[in-house]
């Protein structure tokens, strides 16, 4: 989230579905593309390091939303 820009609703999305925004790319990093945000705002496609995709893997139970309002 504060590493790319986006909103809650947004990185919840992604996570949920990360077969659905995520690819991978030559160089061993990932590319999320395909996010739509608040108001029907288009990212960009972003890059994402191996390391965040590993903790995106190891997400074992996707937090509420009042989580991540707590943890900012």
């Amino acid at each position: 989230m504060l590493e790319h820009g986006y909103r809650i609703s947004e990185v919840l999305r992604i996570v949920s579905a990360p077969h659905e925004h995520i690819t991978s790319i030559s160089n061993g990093d990932y590319k999320i593309s395909g996010v739509v945000g608040k108001g029907g705002k288009i990212y960009h496609d972003k890059i994402m390091t191996h390391s965040t995709m590993r903790l995106v893997n190891n997400i074992n139970e996707i937090p509420s939303t009042s989580t991540f309002h707590r943890d900012l």
